[in-house]
């Protein structure tokens, strides 16, 4: 006989089944969710400490405290404010992470820059070191351990210090303090003059002098040996700049294409200025001749010569040496000393230059003026008479029988 239904054991096993088959489903997809929100939170906390990073490498000239101590404290706020960060939300609560949060940065002695971001942090309790993250101490020295705050207090009491620092070896040690759960460390390197460690641990101060110039961005400070720092060249109105004068006790610094990098000892730049000619000033016996007007007032006959003399202005230009021309030889000639020769009639343009910048003066000349010629028949001796300037000559033939100049 053919069996046309199922039997309510067998609908029971089924629904057992369909049951154990759900909750393995959904387990299975809960455990996915969790995964996937694990591995956001991991993604979520290495961007952050990624953008910390990024953004004491990019600032640190102005960062003062990672400067002088290898350690920073950066905010969320700072990192969204200068665009590192977009407003982020917490993958497990889906919260907005409070912008208070801070992400500790530091430099390792071998320069490596790392960053701790604790995404369940206590914004009421800001752990921190006191004093430096590297401490350096010369072979032999004592060793005083600074300690650590909370909230910028000195913490007395209930911390757990672990690590220990032996000045007459030279190795690298680390610290480890303990306080209410959280965790803070600290490098103690002790060196002797022969260490190679020994040139990494010095601050030079580097001064920027621009001489009267503008920089943009004068980032006079301290920094440490082997820095390599970006120097813009400054403007000065009227001055062009020709580079830098370098002062320091040592040479192991190195400026090129506008890239230094810091040597042993505190290093001065003083801005090289070319003073620009920006005008030429001409005069004639001390009066001062107005660009294009003329050479020599007054009348200038063929035969003249005057003497010129050109000034750069301003008068402590860089550019001194003057050139001088004609434009027309034919007329006047002048020498590399401004003497202008008249040696026929017409016009000519006298030009002083001094660097890319010129001034001129203009020469107009004739001859001096010649008397009549008398009649033949008037019996002067001669038939010219040579001239004679300011006065007039004519032939007496009735008293004299010669000239008269009167």
């Amino acid at each position: 006989m053919k069996k046309n239904a199922f039997t309510l054991i067998e609908i029971l096993a089924a629904i057992v089944i369909m049951g154990i088959l759900s909750t393995i489903i959904v387990t299975a997809s809960i455990r996915k969710v969790n995964q996937a929100r694990e591995n956001s939170y991991k993604t979520l906390i290495n961007s952050i400490e990624l953008s910390a990073k990024n953004y004491v490498v990019d600032n640190e000239n102005n960062l003062d405290d990672f400067l002088n101590n290898d350690w920073i404290n950066i905010s969320l706020q700072t990192l969204v404010d200068n665009k590192y960060l977009n407003n982020i939300k917490n993958p497990k609560t889906n919260k907005d992470l409070p912008l208070t949060d801070i992400v500790y940065v530091t430099r390792n002695y071998d320069g490596k820059i790392e960053a701790t971001y604790d995404i369940e942090q206590d914004n009421k309790n800001k752990l921190t070191l006191s004093g430096a993250y590297n401490i350096y101490i010369k072979e032999n020295s004592t060793y005083n351990d600074p300690g650590i705050l909370l909230n910028n207090s000195l913490i007395n009491s209930g911390v757990t210090i672990t690590g220990e620092v032996n000045t007459s070896i030279v190795k690298k040690y680390q610290i480890t303090y303990q306080y209410n759960g959280k965790t803070l460390k600290r490098n103690i390197i002790i060196y002797s003059d022969n260490t190679a460690d020994t040139p990494i641990i010095k601050t030079v101060t580097l001064t920027i002098n621009e001489e009267g110039g503008t920089l943009k961005n004068n980032i006079s400070g301290s920094y440490r040996v082997g820095k390599t720092l970006s120097i813009e060249s400054p403007t000065k109105d009227n001055c062009i700049f020709e580079g830098w004068e370098i002062t320091s006790s040592k040479n192991d610094y190195n400026l090129t294409n506008n890239i230094l990098t810091i040597g042993s000892e505190n290093i001065t730049l003083k801005a090289k200025w070319k003073k620009l000619v920006i005008g030429v000033e001409i005069t004639n016996n001390g009066t001062i001749i107005n660009n294009g007007g003329t050479c020599k007032p007054g009348t200038i006959y063929v035969g003249d010569s005057l003497t010129l003399v050109a000034k750069p202005k301003p008068t402590d230009a860089d550019e001194k040496e003057v050139t001088w021309t004609s434009n027309n030889s034919s007329v006047a000639t002048v020498n590399a000393n401004g003497v202008v020769s008249i040696s026929g009639v017409g016009s000519a343009t006298i030009t002083a230059k001094i660097g890319s910048v010129s001034s001129t003066c203009t020469i107009s000349s004739k001859k001096q003026e010649e008397p009549d010629k008398p009649p033949s028949e008037s019996g002067c001796y001669g038939s010219t008479h040579p001239p004679v300037q300011g006065k007039t000559c004519w032939c007496d033939y009735i008293t004299t029988h010669g000239w008269v100049c009167e």
